[in-house]
């Protein structure tokens, strides 16, 4: 028979077997939940390299089918010429210097002189017609003209006064409105305001800008009706040089400064 001594001993012999066994448990416990949370972080930094790695794929492949798409665009745009639809783009000014000749000033009154004529070939290399022509010519990067236009100091008053716009063109009623179409002119705004769709493109130095707008701009329009407003004067007084005005067929790209003299259906 065992003495107490000796019993006592062996619990606690017992006692400390059982703490190590617990001790190598609790450690072995504590080694496979980390290795686990190390696989999950491992498998979690791949899903999210995965993704990452995904996503930069998506996005570069929509990327590149908007360029493409900008591309093909670019390329339409460019084989098919516009043809500007109203009369006299290169902006000749009527015997009483109070209108454009063959546009139709609607609600307003005008007093017009070129401020610059530029002939066919004009640039840097050639010269330019004066200071006024130089700032127009270097501030939306004229390096040479293929054909001859002048450039228009207009003031106005008695504009925006009735209920219907005052329109710098009402072109409205002559029958070449409708479809897709761009109508635009570099305007340096001086004095008074300018709304309607008539919006800024394109920025250049010296406050010059290409103004303009496409018609129609939004889908649902019937194919009998014609748009009515475009270079619309909204305030009472106002002051501009202007050069180029006219509406062409399709939609050009006045954000790139796609704006010229075109062939013209002047009948």
């Amino acid at each position: 028979m065992t003495t107490t001594p000796e019993r006592i001993s062996d619990l606690i012999d017992a006692h400390s077997d059982a703490h190590q066994d617990l001790l190598n448990y609790s450690t072995d416990l504590d080694n496979r939940v980390a290795a686990t949370t190390q696989q999950f972080e491992n498998w979690m930094d791949s899903a999210q390299q995965d993704f990452v790695d995904f996503s930069t794929e998506v996005n570069n492949r929509v990327t590149a089918t908007e360029q493409q798409l900008a591309n093909n665009m670019a390329t339409v745009r460019s084989e098919y010429g516009p043809i500007c639809t109203t009369p006299n783009q290169i902006m000749q000014p009527n015997s009483h210097n109070n209108g454009v000749d063959g546009l139709r000033h609607l609600y307003m009154s005008l007093s017009i002189e070129v401020a610059a004529a530029f002939r066919n070939g004009a640039g840097p290399g050639n010269g330019w017609p004066n200071d006024i022509g130089r700032e127009f010519g270097e501030s939306v990067g004229i390096a040479y003209t293929n054909a001859a236009f002048n450039l228009l100091r207009i003031t106005w008053s008695g504009a925006n006064q009735h209920s219907h716009p005052s329109r710098f063109h009402h072109s409205w009623v002559d029958g070449k409105h409708q479809g897709s179409l761009t109508t635009a002119a570099y305007i340096k705004l001086i004095e008074g305001s300018i709304g309607e769709s008539f919006a800024l493109k394109k920025s250049y130095p010296n406050d010059w800008g290409l103004y303009g707008c496409c018609s129609p701009d939004q889908p649902g329009y019937s194919p009998f009706y014609a748009f009515h407003n475009d270079l619309v004067l909204t305030s009472e007084t106002g002051e501009m040089l202007i050069a180029m005005y006219g509406r062409a067929t399709g939609r050009v790209d006045l954000e790139n400064g796609r704006w010229g003299i075109f062939p013209a259906l002047t009948s």
